[in-house]
């Protein structure tokens, strides 16, 4: 399971944005957290981050 959590530039904090998301939002910083993540998921993160 995958778990994001992004402060935008105005300040405003938003919870579980889809990670597909995250880079195309306007965020100053952000945080994204997996537990036992799936094959899929694993690829995913190696692969945008």
């Amino acid at each position: 399971m995958i778990r994001t959590l992004l402060v935008l530039e105005d300040s405003n904090i938003q919870f579980d944005a889809p990670i597909e998301t995250i880079g195309l939002e306007q965020e100053k910083l952000f945080w994204v957290d997996f537990s036992e993540p799936t094959e899929k998921e694993v690829r995913y993160l190696s692969e945008g981050f």
